[in-house]
């Protein structure tokens, strides 16, 4: 699903990528594999239900440790 949603807006324009209901993720790691094949950095995220209050930037949601698995 996430390649498809590359592939359909990959040619936009986006500076970096933006991912939704992290909370409900099973496990991060395909977020990098998206972002090296988009060639762009993930700039934001959504941690919850509550957009846009939820949304913030991707280096404020503990994304690193998420993905390290700590």
């Amino acid at each position: 699903m996430l390649r498809e949603g590359l592939s359909a807006f990959g040619g936009i324009g986006a500076d970096t990528l933006l991912f939704t209901k992290l909370d409900e993720a099973a496990s991060f790691g395909p977020l990098l594999a998206i972002g090296r094949d988009a060639g762009r950095p993930i700039g934001w995220v959504t941690t919850g239900q509550g957009v846009p209050d939820d949304l913030g930037p991707a280096r404020d949601a503990g994304l690193p440790e998420k993905l390290l698995g700590s």
